[in-house]
């Protein structure tokens, strides 16, 4: 399917909105917290810090497929 600019422009702002949200993960100290603590962690980042909308699938569920090192307790 072609993309139309304003279609890429929007894909490519979504992307730099994800970026900014793993590297605040990553200055983030994750340990000892649950997978829905942190799930919750990021939505408020969506949501209240980047004023954007959460999308239905977990950011932390993409971050844990790249890695392989969260760990859900």
């Amino acid at each position: 399917m072609i993309k139309r600019p304003e279609e890429m422009a929007l894909m490519a702002e979504s992307g730099r909105l994800l970026a900014s949200v793993f590297e605040r993960l990553d200055r983030t100290s994750l340990m000892g917290l649950s997978t829905l603590q942190i799930d919750e962690m990021v939505e408020h980042m969506i949501v209240r810090a980047l004023q954007a909308t959460a999308c239905g699938f977990s950011v932390l569920t993409l971050r844990a497929n790249e890695s392989g090192m969260v760990d859900d307790r």
